[in-house]
């Protein structure tokens, strides 16, 4: 899940991608959280997006209608994009 955060800190979209690769993204940037919690995430630019499209391409895994595509939303007056990678499922006993 990508959010688009603004200057003044309020999500100002959010982007649901087919086919992006979590292992990849992680080995890519800095991600927090371990595999116990319900997700790991990072703060990254928006060029450092950007540069993912021509890899991963701009399908979303939502069922309704985009009304802008990833590179539009990264156009707009986004300071940091948040990505949230869900983990696959937490150990037994993990809290």
């Amino acid at each position: 899940m990508l959010r688009g955060i603004t200057l003044e800190r309020h999500n100002e979209w959010v982007f649901a991608p087919l086919g992006w690769e979590a292992e990849a993204l992680e080995q890519r940037f800095a991600f927090v959280g371990t595999a116990s919690k319900a997700g790991r995430r990072c703060l990254v630019v928006p060029s450092a997006v950007r540069a993912l499209i021509p890899l991963y391409g701009e399908r979303s895994a939502a069922n309704v209608p985009i009304l802008s595509s990833l590179s539009h939303l990264l156009d707009k007056q986004t300071l940091v994009v948040d990505i949230l990678l869900a983990t696959r499922e937490a150990p037994p006993g993990a809290s």
